[in-house]
């Protein structure tokens, strides 16, 4: 992988999108991610919009409503041809400078030449190796591997199927998504910790969206580690809130 293309996905790790006419930041980033995840060589994305449907987990709706929101801010610039379909590319240049706005004092991107594939570079060598040096520390190992709305959506499967039924169903696995999607990419390690935790717990579960909600899902990150019995459940007393029993 070249050194430009590893900068853009630092910067679209990195990026927060603010909400856009009315479209949410997690949902315009999931897409945007789905457009770039699908972009060859040239840096153009030929996907349909079915397919950034499909793999983003919101609705077409939504989709097209966050496509022309990316389009309106120039984060995503799009070509129509007539009787084909609509090829987007990523803007860069956009990118690096709302980077810039949502990363003051952490990160100074600059954007040399002109293509929206060319090579982002930051202001100085000795700048960029210390502040490299600082990323490595700061962030945690899982953050790297949350990099793409593909992986991302391979990380809601797997917390889906650690979350805990309830009467052996669960529910609202579409909302529980774009709640899972609004989660920060940073918290993600310690979100698949404490669902686990909740899962072993003698908890009464609550709908997976209504969890991940509120950061009420925190509560948990270490909830189980120094409280768990034998058996693996959680001591009742050690827990956020009382333990429910269902009674036939």
């Amino acid at each position: 992988m070249s050194s430009a293309r590893t900068q853009e996905l630092a910067l679209l790790r990195k990026v927060i999108i603010p909400t856009i006419a009315g479209v949410n930041g997690g949902i315009l980033k999931a897409v945007l991610r789905c457009i770039d995840d699908h972009s060859g060589g040239s840096g153009e994305c030929w996907a349909s919009l079915n397919t950034l449907t499909e793999e983003s987990c919101f609705s077409k709706r939504s989709v097209v409503r966050a496509v022309n929101a990316l389009r309106e801010s120039g984060f995503v610039t799009a070509t129509e041809r007539h009787g084909r379909t609509t090829s987007y590319r990523v803007n860069w240049s956009a990118i690096a400078a709302s980077a810039k706005e949502s990363l003051v004092g952490e990160v100074n991107w600059c954007h040399s030449g002109t293509s929206a594939k060319s090579e982002l570079v930051p202001p100085s060598h000795s700048t960029s190796a210390s502040q490299s040096q600082t990323s490595a520390k700061e962030a945690p190992k899982a953050y790297e591997a949350y990099g793409s709305g593909i992986q991302l959506r391979a990380l809601f499967e797997k917390f889906w199927e650690i979350y805990p039924a309830r009467n052996g169903r669960k529910l609202c696995k579409a909302d529980a998504q774009k709640a899972f999607l609004k989660i920060p990419e940073n918290s993600m390690a310690d979100l698949m910790s404490a669902v686990r935790n909740y899962a072993n717990s003698d908890q009464l579960p609550k709908d997976a969206h209504r969890w991940l909600s509120h950061d009420r899902w925190r509560e948990w990150i270490a909830a189980a580690d120094s409280t768990a019995k034998p058996n693996g459940k959680v001591d009742p007393a050690y827990l956020p809130f009382p333990s429910q029993k269902v009674t036939a």
